[in-house]
């Protein structure tokens, strides 16, 4: 499970911090070194980077992810899972009772719902380095991830002015939908109001 480990944490800090962010930029350092060797998506992802003017990364980062008045691509579960379609919603609060549970912390600098994508993807990262948590990786996934992901992705593709942002959608996308198969996840079935 490591190595889903460090997919989710890559997965994870590309969608909660610019591509620019040193730690990313460390990141994928790495990965240009070995995209030969790993899935046409990462090798996509990658080579889309280069392509991409560094200022127009942060400003379509800003744009998916931080956001101004109207998001159209909005990072948190909530907005797509709670019929009001608003932040430290219904489902928030679920998600939230779900790391107390498996004794999840994030050490945030702000109070920002945690149920965004890539502090979830963060939050896998670290239940698949535990030993015997396919429980609590099923239920993180099917019941907290898997239910509104890929319409997410969906719509991070469909507004991203990058190419590197479009590669990164369809990369988490294919990882999701591996993890879901791989470990034979039920995704709860629940309306999506996005």
């Amino acid at each position: 499970m490591n190595e889903m480990s460090a997919i989710c944490r890559l997965l994870g800090s590309f969608f909660y911090l610019s591509i620019n962010a040193e730690q990313n930029q460390i990141a994928i350092g790495q990965l240009r070194q070995h995209y030969h060797d790993i899935n046409e998506e990462f090798s996509q992802f990658v080579l889309s980077i280069d392509s991409d003017d560094p200022q127009a990364l942060d400003c379509d980062f800003f744009k998916l992810f931080e956001g101004a008045a109207v998001m159209d691509a909005p990072p948190w579960g909530s907005v797509y899972l709670d019929q009001e379609s608003i932040l430290f919603g219904y489902s928030t609060v679920r998600y939230q009772h779900f790391m107390h549970k498996y004794h999840l912390a994030l050490n945030l600098d702000m109070n920002e719902p945690r149920d965004q994508f890539g502090l979830m993807l963060l939050a896998a990262s670290e239940l698949f380095e535990r030993k015997d948590s396919d429980i609590a990786v099923k239920e993180l996934f099917g019941e907290h991830i898997l239910p509104w992901c890929f319409r997410y992705l969906e719509l991070v593709e469909l507004h991203a002015d990058t190419n590197s942002y479009k590669a990164l959608a369809r990369l988490a996308c294919a990882c999701c939908a591996y993890i879901k198969e791989d470990l034979d996840i039920n995704i709860e079935s629940v309306p999506l109001y996005r």
